[in-house]
């Protein structure tokens, strides 16, 4: 059901122009989270969507905000995107620090010249 709502919500924003792009652009975790907010919220407040014809695009109102029980958000979709960049940044940031410790490693046990031949 909440799919069938975003995929309908996201044809609404569409046709009125916008551009949609959930999912692509760098700050994808917020895109989505700000989807989910839209999507379940409405639901729980009782807010159409609309129709195609006469679309119902509006925010929440400062009372409709007020009554979003966000702790019962099905955000498993952001938790995977979030979960994925920190592993993702994790795994860089421990690869950077052993080729630095590498380096200082094999730096320290190369053979010094001493600067004369026989």
């Amino acid at each position: 059901m909440i799919k069938a709502l975003s995929t309908l919500g996201e044809k609404i924003v569409g046709f009125l122009g916008e551009r949609v792009n959930y999912g692509t652009a760098t700050d994808a975790p917020s895109r989505k989270l700000s989807r989910i907010i839209h999507v379940q919220g409405r639901l729980q407040v009782g807010l159409s969507w609309g129709s195609p014809e006469e679309p119902q695009c509006r925010g929440f109102t400062t009372e409709e905000l007020s009554r979003l029980h966000f702790d019962q958000f099905d955000l498993r979709e952001v938790y995977t995107d979030v979960t994925a960049r920190l592993s993702l940044k994790t795994s860089q940031v421990v690869h950077r620090n052993l080729s630095e410790r590498v380096g200082q490693i094999t730096h320290t046990f190369k053979p010094k010249s001493d600067g004369g031949g026989m």
